[in-house]
This record gives structure tokens, sequence and C-alpha cells, in this order.
């Protein structure tokens, strides 16, 4: 996967990358400060290091972040402030410290077996955009435990997901 093009127009620079977004090829342009690098591999993904978040209004909240270094590698994520979870954002806040301000991301999947979203509360994406930099931290040693998969619904009045009654998978 490789970055095709530059735009620059006078706006701020954009890249076109090629994604997998919805499991076939096609080319987004995203800005030159959604490309992140991940020093430390997310698990599972040993060989990409480099990503663009690839955000699209049509689909908010949900984004994506792509791999530039393997193509079918594509995470849908949601925003922390798009999940209504009491306590959450303070948790992870108090995970992070010093860096409570950065962006933070929930990877997230539709299960179609419960119909519903799954998100991974347990271990949340920081980008951190002052460095262009991203990882991946585990929320453990925490008074609340949080589930890899916990599936939400979405509350339109609200324009935010919230956790099924008993339904962390």
């Amino acid at each position: 996967m490789s970055i095709s093009s530059l735009i620059m127009d006078g706006a701020p620079a954009k890249v076109r990358i090629a994604t997998m977004r919805f499991g076939t090829p096609e080319s987004v342009s995203v800005g030159a400060s959604d490309l992140y690098a991940f020093p430390a591999a997310l698990p599972g993904l040993p060989d990409s290091h480099r990503y663009a978040l690839v955000r699209d209004d049509a689909y908010a909240p949900l984004c994506w972040l792509q791999s530039l270094d393997e193509g079918p590698v594509c995470l849908p994520l949601l925003p922390l402030d798009a999940l209504a979870v009491d306590g959450y954002a303070a948790d992870i806040a108090e995970a992070l410290g010093a860096d409570a301000a950065r962006g933070v991301l929930l990877v997230t999947r539709f299960d179609d077996a419960a119909g519903a979203f799954a998100v991974n509360m347990l271990a949340p994406i920081v980008l951190d955009d002052a460095i262009a930099t991203g990882r991946q931290i585990v929320l453990d040693g925490l008074q609340r435990h949080y589930p890899l998969r916990q599936h939400v619904a979405w509350a339109a009045a609200t324009g935010t997901f919230a956790p099924l009654a008993s339904a962390s998978c």
C-alpha cells in the first residue's frame, strides 16, 4: 500500500491513498495530518507500522485506520466521545496520565450473529497528533474491568453508541 499523490492547491496538504474499508479497493484523500506511525505494531499486525486515519462524514462517527504497509488491513473505529459509558473516559484519562489530551479511538466491528456493533473497550488506540504516532493501550489495573468486545447500539437522539445490557462477548 502506498501513498499515490500529494494534493496541495494552497490548502493543507492532502494525500491520496488506497483503502479496503468496505472490502474492495478504493482511493480516498486524507489530510497529511491524518498519517500516523505506530513504532510498536498493533497486536496481530506485526508488519503494519504506518497508518492513515480515514474519515467520511457519510459514516460518522465511524472512521477507519488504514494500514499503509498491508493493504487488506483496515480497522473500523469509533472516537471515544461516540461511546456513552459512564466513567469510561475518566478511566482512560487516568490510564494515560499526562497523555490524557490525546485522541482515543476504539476498534469496532459489526457482529453479524448478534446484529450489533462490538467495540474493544479493553484496549483503545491512542493517537498523538503532535508527533504523528499511535499506540494501543490495555486498560488493566483499574477498579473497573472493561470487555474486549462490548455490543453497542446506536442512539440517534444523542448521536452516540450505548452498551447493550448484558451484551459483552
